[in-house]
């Protein structure tokens, strides 16, 4: 990038930055010393030729991003130190002020007292503040006066005027937008300016510029990744990707950006446009024609957006641990973006705020829908030894009961449904269809009226208006592949879901998937908690039994021995045993 810039926000790319202190190997540490030492010699010669050297660190607040331990950093400025000590080396460290503070870290170290270890006084600290009218003029001037992109005199004298305003000083970042914006549309004469709008529609139109950069399919991630980046107070809150995507997946349904399908191959913008003499913020790093990717997913579209945020300066990417973060370049723009955009702020509350009322509502139903299976299911458990032990005395009249319940539940459940009363018929139903699979000897018309009433239950029927029915399926979606078996935790707080790729630990109440575990090399046909919930057993079409620890993950033994697919398998009463079922007839 050959382009000047006045006042270049950018945050370097962090892979770029040279790993000069860290946790390192012995051998390591030794030629990090040696290093060191050729530098100070290297800096002497220099100084014994009358050679002044300066070592200039831009952006030193990233530093302390990367070196987060007091001796990491002690390290570095005892090394600094030595380098001050060789009269003819000035050093400059550029950095926010936010991050001054850092510095009084090294203030005391014997290399310091050069400077009166005295770090941040006056005689060290040089602040770089907004630029005086008449210093904005001879800028603008100086900037302009080499090139063919030439402004009036009395354009530049209306544009100082209204950007100094009434503090009667003019912001480097507010000249730099506005002045980019000024070359981008060719206005060079005050007429012009004053047609094409004031500072603050140029400004606008400098960030619809970066949003149209994103293309037209990614607009509404671009707008609302600029609206996230910035708080109800006009500040610039510092956010990880993990955080942007989960605010982002609040305000788009389905958990992705509508979007029209973009042609394939598309090439990221270029910069083939006159020399930005103003050092705009704009997408001169993507200078490259590589073609990327185009984003099949809403985290391909936030990672894109991201990508051009970045590197068209507008946002900065902070190195950080354990997570990178995100933040808007410049105070002024955080405010101008939230006062911009302080209607759909408003606007986007007032979905959250409905749609979480909504959520809970739903998710009380859902509660009180799972307790009362849970509920059915232990009843129907114990119904289910007494039928066996029954069955031992009076196996006729055992089965006419059953098929007797069976009946009586189906008939409950058609009451209810024809009441309205729709959760409640569908619980009955459930325990029709729960007795049903006790009872594989049933009748066939036993079965197809049970398999009716859940039908009615669970769908809506022709003439019936879904605003009427109370009900909804709660979907966990995540598998790959369609799903074989699942099986409820003993306290009914979890799930674990068997497919054909993995096996997945659900949390049942939010719906989060908590745990995914990989090891089987086929299709799980059976999963089963031990009673203690601590472990779950999973059988597959690979032959083999695998016992997993359901807080961590981890695989814990793997059982061999069947010949034939594992078609189920079950903890015994006390969690010490596990009986397999197979199609080798074991």
């Amino acid at each position: 990038d050959t382009q000047p810039r006045v006042f270049d926000t950018r945050s370097p790319v962090s892979d770029t930055q040279p790993r000069v202190f860290d946790t390192r190997s012995s051998g390591e540490t030794r030629l990090i010393a040696s290093l060191q030492e050729g530098l100070i010699a290297f800096l002497q010669e220099k100084e014994r030729r009358n050679i002044r050297t300066v070592l200039i660190f831009d952006q030193f607040e990233e530093f302390f991003f990367v070196y987060t331990e007091p001796k990491q950093r002690r390290q570095f400025f005892e090394f600094l130190g030595e380098c001050l000590n060789v009269l003819s080396v000035k050093v400059i460290l550029s950095l926010r002020v936010d991050y001054l503070h850092y510095l009084l870290e090294c203030s005391d170290l014997p290399g310091m007292k050069i400077i009166g270890n005295d770090i941040l006084g006056n005689n060290v600290l040089y602040k770089l503040g907004n630029f005086s009218p008449t210093d904005a003029k001879l800028i603008i001037q100086r900037l302009t006066e080499a090139t063919t992109f030439k402004l009036d005199s009395d354009l530049i004298d209306q544009l100082v005027k209204d950007l100094a305003g009434e503090l009667g000083e003019v912001r480097p970042i507010e000249l730099q937008v506005v002045g980019a914006q000024l070359q981008t549309e060719n206005i060079t004469t005050l007429a012009a300016y004053q047609q094409r709008g004031t500072k603050e529609e140029l400004v606008q139109r400098y960030l619809d510029e970066v949003v149209n950069d994103c293309g037209a399919e990614n607009k509404e991630a671009a707008e609302l990744l600029l609206y996230l980046l910035t708080d109800e107070k006009g500040t610039r809150p510092l956010k990880t990707r993990a955080e942007l995507e989960r605010d982002l997946q609040q305000y788009i349904s389905n958990g992705d950006i509508p979007a029209n399908p973009p042609p394939v191959g598309r090439v990221m913008p270029q910069t083939n446009v006159p020399l930005k003499i103003f050092g705009a913020l704009r997408l001169k790093s993507i200078t490259h024609p590589t073609k990327l990717k185009l984003p099949s997913s809403f985290a391909d579209k936030l990672d894109l957006v991201l990508e051009i945020f970045v590197k068209s300066g507008l946002v900065v990417l902070l190195p950080e641990t354990p997570a990178d973060r995100y933040q808007l370049v410049h105070d002024y723009l955080a405010a101008f973006i939230s006062q911009q955009q302080e209607p759909l702020r408003a606007q986007l509350q007032r979905e959250i705020a409905q749609r979480k009322l909504s959520e809970a509502k739903l998710n009380s139903f859902l509660k009180r829908a799972l307790f009362g299976s849970m509920a059915a299911g232990i009843v129907l458990a114990g119904l289910a030894v007494t039928a066996w032990d029954a069955a031992q005395r009076a196996d006729k009249q055992r089965k006419q009961a059953e098929i007797s319940e069976i009946n009586a539940l189906n008939n409950s459940s058609e009451a209810l449904l024809v009441s309205g009363q729709h959760p409640d018929a569908l619980i009955e139903a459930l325990k029709a269809g729960e007795k049903l699979k006790l009872a594989p000897w049933a009748k066939p018309d036993t079965q197809m009226r049970t398999a009716a009433t859940l039908h009615q239950a669970v769908y809506l029927q022709a003439e019936e208006h879904p605003a009427n029915r109370a009900i909804e399926v709660n979907t966990l979606e995540g598998h790959n592949s369609p799903v074989i078996s699942v099986s409820f935790s003993p306290n009914g707080q979890q799930l674990a879901s068997g497919s054909s790729d993995t096996i997945k630990i659900w949390d049942v109440t939010t719906g989060k998937l908590l745990k995914t575990l990989t090891g089987h090399n086929s299709p799980v046909i059976s999963v089963s908690f031990s009673p203690n919930g601590q472990q779950i057993a999973s059988g597959s079409l690979d032959k083999t039994i695998k016992i997993w620890d359901v807080t961590t993950g981890k695989l814990l033994k793997t059982l061999t021995g069947h010949k034939e697919l594992v078609n189920s398998v079950s903890f015994s009463p006390n969690g010490q045993q596990i009986a397999s079922g197979s199609s080798d007839d074991t």
